[in-house]
């Protein structure tokens, strides 16, 4: 449920020209792209994410990450949320 909040959240929240559904296996593409050279264990990432998923922030916590750290855009971003949070 959890899960399906998350996703919910950043759909809702998706900037104007965004996809209104965040696709994990877009996701997943992106990742490798964007990310998987320097996190090649996506498990680190999301063990790192714990407390922002306990507290069921984990779309605000990730947002906050790319903003600062190689930002993929938007779209991506939504999409590799989605994706990890599959993990």
């Amino acid at each position: 449920m959890r899960k399906l909040l998350i996703i919910l959240a950043l759909a809702l929240t998706a900037p104007a020209g965004m996809a209104a559904t965040p696709d994990p296996a877009v996701g997943a593409a992106a990742y490798q792209k964007a990310c998987a050279r320097c996190h090649r264990d996506p498990a680190k990432l999301v063990a790192q994410s714990a407390g922002a998923r306990a507290a069921e922030d984990f779309a605000a916590w990730l947002s906050a990450y790319l903003a600062t750290h190689h930002n993929p855009g938007p779209q991506a971003a939504a999409d590799i949320a989605a994706w990890l949070a599959l993990r």
